[in-house]
């Protein structure tokens, strides 16, 4: 999860090293300010191009291991679409791409849309829709998918789901025992941890 944000992508390298509610004495540093329509938040569908296919599974699982925390907040439908790779076709679009073999294992950014100006990545404002990419780098050493264990591919497709949902990294690293959006390294755990849900409950 080497997750620096550059620009208006979150990326997730979690190479070997992978805002909180004021009541509990935290700050929501670790929330964007952006947001989903709240007519849309409890009920973003999800489309799955075909270079991404080969983690249905697991973005399957990711959608589900965010659902129930906050009513408001809910991934319904997981569906395949070849257009995905190419477009912004449902609220949540998962597509493959070569990321490189020292690059990120996963990024993702959140867009909104004007008539003007299209679709624009931007973690501050109301969002149209989100893509998340998981690296399909295919060298035996590089920083692809493939090369991490079944638990640890989970665990990175759930922490991009956590950044569609409006969650950064930890700003403190003292909670990334207990979160699934530590910046480095892994937990090796597929689901939101306590801080996760912490999160999700202030945000939503």
């Amino acid at each position: 999860m080497n997750k620096k944000i550059f620009s208006s992508i979150v990326p997730f390298v979690l190479a070997g090293t992978l805002g909180v509610s004021t009541a509990m004495g935290h700050t929501n540093t670790d929330i964007y300010s952006g947001n989903w329509p709240s007519s849309v938040s409890n009920n973003l569908d999800v489309a799955v191009g075909t270079s991404a296919q080969g983690y249905l599974l697991r973005i399957q699982n990711a959608a589900s291991a965010w659902n129930g925390i906050e009513p408001a907040l809910n991934f319904s439908s997981v569906y395949t679409s070849s257009s995905t790779d190419t477009s912004h076709v449902a609220r949540v679009n998962v597509r493959g791409a070569d990321l490189g073999v020292t690059g990120l294992y996963a990024d993702t950014s959140n867009y909104s849309y004007s008539i003007i100006w299209g679709y624009t990545a931007d973690w501050s404002a109301e969002w149209k829709d989100s893509i998340v990419r998981l690296n399909t780098n295919t060298n035996t050493t590089g920083n692809g998918l493939q090369n991490l264990s079944y638990t640890r591919i989970q665990e990175t497709v759930t922490h991009e789901f956590g950044h569609v949902s409006a969650l950064k990294h930890n700003s403190n690293t003292t909670e990334d025992s207990i979160s699934i959006m530590r910046q480095y390294g892994f937990n090796d755990k597929t689901t939101p941890l306590s801080h996760d849900v912490s999160m999700i409950q202030y945000k939503y």
